[in-house]
């Protein structure tokens, strides 16, 4: 009757954590269509989600406390789920926290390029904003961030080390799209003296500091999605560094 009730409760856990990853997920999606459609209020949607994720992050150290001290895994894989799993919670919710931040940063990116719209465009021939090839690559950036993450998460949920391993190890897409992000931004900073478009939009240099932290943002979620990989390795084998688990 033991084993049942605590496989139960594991289950329960493992299930509560992928609720936790959607919430993040459907969070991700409003945030990428906000900035694909330049829309603030698809920011603030995104940003509704924060509350939802903090108290199904602490339900879930929460539960797993009541089965370490009721249930009392004594080894193996189970004891090692139940200690990472408050750890791996604690990850998504960080990822969380910096996807507010870049909801807001959006907003007031979105607010300061309000008065592009007011140019001359004889005067100024630019048709769109000096940013824009960088923003529709920072849009990439963020579509493979998601999808690193989801892979992260499934790998934890068929606690598959070789998965995590080839995710921790060997996926360098997202350091490589925020490369060309911050590469294009900063090029566009040492124009600005050079162009008069850019020398005239007084906005530009915080547009562009905006853009290269929300860039940060999304780049972290690699970080945590290997320290996430980790834990999972670590539940599925007993690993502690993943080097030791190769596919």
């Amino acid at each position: 009757m033991t084993r049942t009730v605590l496989d139960r409760q594991l289950q329960a856990l493992s299930e509560q954590l992928i609720q936790l990853w959607d919430l993040n997920d459907q969070a991700f999606e409003e945030g990428l269509e906000a900035l694909k459609q330049r829309n603030a209020s698809l920011c603030q949607r995104a940003i509704t989600y924060k509350p939802l994720i903090e108290s199904t992050r602490a339900d879930i150290e929460k539960q797993a406390f009541r089965v370490l001290i009721l249930q009392q895994p004594l080894g193996g894989r189970d004891l090692r789920f139940v200690t990472a799993i408050p750890a791996i919670a604690a990850e998504l919710d960080r990822i969380a926290e910096g996807g507010v931040e870049a909801a807001k940063l959006l907003i007031e990116i979105f607010s300061l390029s309000e008065h592009l719209a007011s140019w001359d465009r004889e005067m100024f021939p630019f048709t769109e904003e000096p940013e824009e090839a960088a923003m529709a690559d920072l849009l990439k950036l963020g579509q493979e961030a998601r999808r690193v993450l989801g892979a992260t998460l499934k790998a934890f949920a068929t606690h598959d080390a070789p998965s995590a391993f080839i995710i921790w190890h060997e996926d360098k897409t997202i350091t490589q799209r925020y490369g060309i992000v911050r590469d294009e931004l900063i090029e566009i900073l040492t124009k600005m003296q050079t162009i008069p478009e850019l020398h005239d939009d007084k906005q530009c240099p915080r547009r562009i500091a905006n853009l290269l932290w929300l860039a940060h943002r999304l780049a972290r979620v690699e970080y945590h999605c290997k320290s996430i990989c980790e834990r999972t390795a670590f539940i599925a084998e007993g690993q502690k560094a993943l080097e030791k688990v190769r596919p």
